[in-house]
């Protein structure tokens, strides 16, 4: 829906709106049009926050810097007392950083488990609530009743994105998942057989080493809880 706006001066325009959202008053106004854009970073959708939305201006299109900047990776720092902006780094007394990869990768091409205990990978194929998959694990509990899987992300990584549920051809027991990174819960999830998969979406900015945690209710039957779909960024 198209929202039409009166600002007060341009400049303050494209400062606080590109960089904090806020508007500093003067003598002059401009008429601008906000559009609902869509933002697209290598083929993935991302959302800018609400307020910072993009708008048009003179038949030109103004994007808010920040989000566009962080979504690519870089950092940005206002100096109010020169009114510089500094992408990516390079601010007086703050050094050049590479950034960050924003390519999304999925994490059974890059990385499996590097420690497992009470729990087993079986290379079987994934299927939950009727729907194979085919990128992920199948953590099988062994009949014991805690099981135990670690990844090693060396503090590379932002965000995991995925499907986690109890597999279709092993449902015999409800299942409780923590999800730790560095020791410290991120997450918790209690799966009961028949369940569709849960959706995951971690933070896992700076985690170095993530454990998933089972506890599995009973354990007379074989249960595997599958890890599937799960993209890295």
């Amino acid at each position: 829906m198209r929202k039409r706006l009166v600002f007060t001066h341009l400049m303050a325009v494209l400062v606080g709106i590109l960089l904090s959202g806020s508007v500093a008053l003067a003598s002059s106004y401009i008429t601008v049009d906000f559009l609902p854009l869509k933002y697209y970073f290598n083929g993935v959708q991302k959302f800018p926050p609400a307020g910072q939305e993009g708008f048009i201006y003179n038949g030109r299109t103004y994007v808010p810097l920040r989000f566009v900047a962080e979504s690519l990776g870089l950092s940005v720092e206002w100096d109010g007392s020169t009114s510089s902006i500094y992408i990516g780094g390079g601010a007086p007394g703050q050094p050049y950083t590479e950034p960050r990869s924003t390519e999304i990768q999925y994490m059974a091409d890059i990385m499996k488990p590097y420690y497992t205990s009470g729990v087993s990978i079986w290379d079987y194929k994934l299927v939950m609530g009727g729907k194979q998959y085919y990128k992920g694990w199948m953590l099988n509990n062994g009949f014991n009743e805690r099981g135990k899987a670690s990844f090693n992300l060396g503090g590379n990584y932002r965000r995991i994105t995925g499907l986690m549920g109890i597999d279709d051809n092993y449902a015999f027991s409800s299942t409780h998942v923590s999800i730790y990174g560095d020791g410290k819960l991120i997450k918790r999830y209690d799966l009961d057989p028949g369940d569709l998969p849960v959706k995951l979406d971690l933070d896992v900015t700076g985690v170095t080493r993530l454990d998933f945690e089972f506890y599995f209710d009973h354990t007379f039957l074989l249960t595997a809880v599958d890890l599937a779909e799960m993209q890295i960024e």
